[in-house]
Formats: C-alpha cells, sequence, structure tokens
C-alpha cells in the first residue's frame, strides 16, 4: 500500500497496474485507484470508466488521453479541482456547511461524484447536473 500513495502523483499506482501486467492479471487500475484513494484521499480520487467519460467531455480531450495513465488522469482531475471546478465545490462545502474535518478529500470525492455523473454512472440520459468545459465561453459551471 505504501507503494501506491508514495508518489502523489500516480505513479505508484500506474507501476503496481504494470507489475500486475507482467503477471499475467488484467490492468486493475479502478481497484488500484481505490485502494490508493482509502489511503490517502486528499491525494488520490478512484479511477472508472464513466469518471474518464465525465472527465473527457469536462475538459474537451478524448477518452483515450484521459485513460492513458492513473498518472495522467490523476494530473487532469487536479487541474480541475484547482481551477473553476474547484471553485465551484469550495462554495458549495462553504455554504452547505459540510460536517467535516477533511475538506480536501471531501472535495476530491464530491468531484468523483460529478465526473461519474457527467459520465452518465446512473443514467442513460443527459446528466442533471449542468456541466460545460471549464474553459468554455459558453457559460460557467453550476451546481
Amino acid at each position: 500500500m505504501e507503494r501506491l500513495v508514495a508518489d502523489p502523483c500516480g505513479k505508484g499506482v500506474d507501476g503496481a497496474c504494470v507489475a500486475l501486467q507482467a503477471d499475467g492479471f488484467r490492468n486493475e487500475r479502478s481497484l488500484l485507484s481505490k485502494l490508493a484513494t482509502f489511503a490517502d484521499p486528499v491525494n488520490f480520487i478512484p479511477y472508472d470508466r464513466f469518471a474518464v467519460a465525465g472527465l473527457a467531455t469536462l475538459t474537451g480531450q478524448p477518452k483515450s488521453a484521459v485513460a492513458r495513465s492513473y498518472r495522467n488522469y490523476l494530473g487532469m482531475v487536479h487541474s480541475l479541482r484547482d481551477g473553476d471546478l474547484g471553485e465551484v465545490f469550495d462554495k458549495f462545502i462553504a455554504t452547505a456547511q459540510v460536517p467535516t474535518k477533511n475538506v480536501a478529500g471531501f472535495k476530491l470525492r464530491m468531484i468523483d461524484d460529478y465526473l461519474m455523473q457527467v459520465g452518465q454512472r446512473w443514467s442513460a440520459t443527459a446528466p442533471s447536473i449542468a456541466h460545460q468545459a471549464p474553459n468554455s465561453a459558453k457559460g460557467s459551471l453550476s451546481l
């Protein structure tokens, strides 16, 4: 577990994926990312196909670019967290007076849920949360 979270950029998760594949396992990026998130929720976020689809939608990047590696995915998530999307969630957390001592970890958890909703995890229709790419000239993010 220590190796998974030693590098907060996700290099440990990618390394463990490569090691498992060399031993004949399929790509276990989703499982390993969840273990890393459990161990360090401030720096890591779960990886799954719905979150990848949501991140691709928000950034305008193809899914293949988002899913290239966990490190790449995590870097893109952190860019959103530190930009417009993070500001939206900061305002929500402050307004809702969220009862948590781990605001940074809670914020990443909210972003994970948001990415999965944008990636249509819970329905076959468009997500109910209004969304646009953060740098879109058409408008701003809203919850």
